[in-house]
């Protein structure tokens, strides 16, 4: 019977085996964060790191990110991607990296502009700059965009050029923390001309408080420069990122050299409980008769499988309570986001943007503060589904335009909220109002627009008291901008009559040309027709404006509208 024991305990060591990979499949251990540790003592032409825009190795194993040329950005990243955070587990990770750089201008009397470390979504990519030399190879020449999408990144600047519409004015050279945009959610003034010659600086992260911080020494100074701010990296960034260095210069020369670099990431895996395995039965001490045998392999049979029912039983246990964890997070991000369930695609363009793809997201209570708690005297004006409110974000230095839908807002409220997001934030044009952000939460649903100062058409146009008087070059700028006016009854009758110059604003005393007026009246009634299939293209529309296409000929009397 002894050997009936031995097997016993095998199928027991082979079944624990394959229990252990089964609550592996099933997710029930931890999966590994992938760390990422790095080091260049110097660099060379076989170094694994990518180059871009006018980086090149350079010389004595440093890489030029930039050279002695005017109006150039260049790039230096890990090629692989670093893990940021834990998509399944939701883990952040922490890091610090080292690096010794120098900053030397062709002309130490006039600098520009300075070289910054970077984490981007991987793999890097170089922004559209012409010449921008503020934007230190980070985001596009427009500094007041907060950079969307795959643009989004997180830097540590150290920047050699005061840009008065940007940089603090205290000083020419500065340090500052970047999210997204180079206008820094914290800067630290330096002394004039300070940030030239042989630099090492040190930048942490730690992922139990967020910090961001950095240490900076100048020309081997014991005492360094510092700067931190909080950073949400997995809002901020995707789980995977490029991590790197950039520069810039503009109309002066300067040479941006990386000279040594190293790069160490780290996760702090959970561990699952060991569970003790069960002691093996004890040998008999004498030798048993047969029916003593069997009884003992039957004993010992049974021990293995209660053993066994326990280990299934924890199993169970410890899928059921990870899979009632992930409930209760998930349901806990759905409450705080509020976004509700009312609608087949009301949460998919939410979605959508959460993964970058649209404008950027604000803290509830920084549109509180932007508004002083949606003041009566900030509310512009109210629309269908809510009001709009002015608001001052004075970390970004604008001015801005916040729509807050009514909390008792109906679906359809909802579902304008949702349309506003997918369509406008699509759209970019000069003569469109540009949608900065979105917030949802606490039972609210806002949006923020770019404020636009001179307000509505209509507003010129019959508010006596406040409004502006148009004449008639300034009507036709405002022609792509405002909306239509329901007026084209109206101007349809004194077209018919002969008589459209009367639909002229009086107020202009005749102080136009009758040629453009009758033309853009005509426009207007063939562009607003009844019939669609009637209506005049884009191309036709505008060539009829300048007078390089032929008007139409419309009836005297508005048709009635067909449907089909």
């Amino acid at each position: 019977m002894a050997t009936a024991v031995v097997v016993t305990k095998s199928s027991f060591m082979a079944a624990a085996a394959a229990l252990a990979w089964l609550l592996f499949l099933l997710g029930c251990l931890p999966g590994l964060a992938t760390a990422v540790s790095l080091s260049y003592s110097s660099f060379s032409n076989a170094s694994n790191v990518t180059l871009q825009g006018s980086a090149v190795f350079g010389d004595a194993g440093c890489i030029d990110i930039t050279r002695n040329i005017a109006n150039t950005t260049g790039r230096v990243s890990y090629p692989q991607p670093v893990q940021l955070w834990d998509t399944a587990t939701g883990e952040v990770a922490s890091f610090t990296t080292r690096f010794s750089f120098t900053i030397n201008p062709s002309d130490r009397s006039r600098k520009g502009d300075g070289m910054a470390f970077f984490l981007v979504s991987h793999p890097s990519r170089m922004p559209y700059i012409a010449g921008a030399g503020g934007t230190l190879g980070l985001a596009s020449p427009d500094y007041r965009n907060v950079s969307p999408g795959d643009n989004r990144f997180v830097a540590v600047e150290f920047d050699t050029f005061m840009n008065s519409d940007f940089d603090p004015n205290a000083t020419y050279d500065h340090i500052g923390i970047d999210v997204s945009s180079v206008t820094s959610v914290k800067t630290e003034s330096l002394p004039n001309f300070s940030l030239i010659g042989n630099m090492t600086a040190a930048v942490g992260f730690d992922a139990d408080s967020s910090i961001l911080s950095m240490e900076l020494w100048i020309n081997g100074s014991t005492t360094p420069y510092n700067i931190s701010y909080k950073v949400d990296v997995k809002r901020e960034l995707p789980d995977k990122v490029a991590v790197g260095f950039s520069a810039s210069t503009g109309s002066a020369v300067e040479l941006h050299q990386l000279c040594s670099w190293s790069f160490n990431s780290s996760f702090k895996q959970k561990q699952l409980k060991q569970v003790p395995t069960p002691p093996p039965p004890s040998p008999p001490t004498q030798k048993p008769s047969p029916s003593t045998s069997v009884s003992g392999g039957a004993v010992a049979g049974v021990t293995a499988g209660a053993a066994l029912l326990v280990v299934l039983l924890f199993a169970i246990t410890a899928v059921l309570v990870r899979r009632r964890r992930t409930k209760k997070r998930r349901e806990a991000d759905q409450e705080a986001e509020n976004v509700g369930s009312d609608g087949d695609d009301y949460g998919n363009p939410i979605v959508e943007i959460e993964m970058g793809t649209g404008p950027r997201r604000f803290p509830y209570h920084q549109l509180v503060n932007a508004t002083k708690s949606f003041a009566a005297e900030e509310k512009l004006g109210q629309g269908g589904f809510g009001a709009v409110y002015r608001g001052q974000l004075s970390e970004l230095g604008l001015d801005v335009a916040i729509k807050r839908f009514a909390k008792e807002s109906s679906s359809q409220g909802r579902k304008e909220y949702t349309s506003e997001i997918k369509v406008i934030s699509r759209l970019r044009h000069r003569n469109l109002v540009q949608l900065i952000g979105w917030c949802h939460g606490r039972d609210e649903l806002l949006l923020v627009y770019e404020l636009v100062p001179n307000r509505s058409l209509d507003i010129h146009l019959h508010d006596h008291g406040n409004g502006t008087f148009l004449t008639w070059p300034m009507s036709l700028l405002s022609c792509e901008k405002n909306g239509v006016f329901r007026l084209v009854e109206w101007a349809w009758d004194l077209y018919g009559r002969g008589a459209v110059l009367t639909a002229a604003d009086e107020r202009l005393n005749g102080e136009y040309d009758a040629a453009e007026m009758e033309r853009v009246i005509a426009v207007g009634l063939w562009c607003a027709h009844p019939d669609p299939s009637a209506r005049p293209s884009i191309r036709a529309a505008m060539a009829a404006l300048q007078f390089s296409g032929q008007l139409p000929v419309l009836p005297s009397k508005m048709p009635v509208p067909t449907y089909g």
